[in-house]
């Protein structure tokens, strides 16, 4: 599933496949159990190549913390995503694959393949697209970029196809290279629903436990 500028498949009439449905049938069920309704897709491209997903996990603890500081009760849902194109970033006539090579000779970024972005999805009362932007702006600054379509907001409406938009890399396959950690593709523990999603190990649950308490501990 690619999300087109239009919302042509995050708001449209697609059909949702078998394995799309079972992924997200949780994920629905918290988002009603909590009335929850997203109005707000945020997509977040680091201006600088990144594929530790534990420093992406710092990074949206931060984003939450900015938005509860910002916003009324703001309800949020973050996941991470690989990039799977190996094109030349710096030059689109280039017909060269970049999967294994993400630098020039002279030390540029020239390929996002394996990189990691997020999605965050966030309903919110009293607010617009424009407020959103500015808190994140100013306050997460360190990941935030217009750079190469680096931050992306728009409206959505339709949450089964939001959903399964977000989680597409938990069933992805794995491309050579791309290496994605499918459980950690939803961040439970920065999101207000999939906790208990089935991608979400316990080992990864007793990872981030650990992890938040040593930051705790500095």
């Amino acid at each position: 599933m690619k999300l087109l500028a239009s919302n042509k498949v995050v708001d449209s009439e697609y059909e949702l496949a078998a394995n799309d449905i079972r992924r997200i049938r949780t994920l629905m069920e918290d988002i009603d159990s909590q009335g929850i309704q997203f109005k707000y897709l945020i997509t977040m491209n680091y201006p600088y190549r990144i594929t530790d997903y534990t420093k992406v996990l710092y990074h949206s603890k931060h984003l939450k913390y900015v938005l509860q500081r910002n916003f009324d009760n703001p309800k949020v849902f973050i996941t991470n995503e690989k990039h799977t194109s190996s094109k030349n970033i710096i030059d689109p006539t280039d017909k060269g694959i970049y999967d294994t090579q993400f630098y020039n000779s002279d030390g540029s970024l020239i390929s996002l393949y394996g990189s990691i972005h997020r999605h965050i999805a966030v309903d919110v009362k009293g607010t617009n697209m424009r407020q959103l932007t500015a808190a994140i702006k100013t306050y997460c600054s360190k990941d935030f970029s217009y750079k190469r379509g680096g931050y992306d907001i728009r409206k959505v409406t339709n949450q089964e196809n939001l959903m399964s938009y977000m989680t597409k890399d938990i069933d992805r396959p794995n491309l050579p290279n791309l290496g994605i950690e499918r459980n950690m593709v939803i961040d439970f523990a920065s999101s207000d629903i999939g906790f208990n999603h089935y991608s979400v190990s316990q080992d990864y649950r007793n990872k981030l436990e650990n992890l938040y308490n040593s930051a705790a501990r500095r």
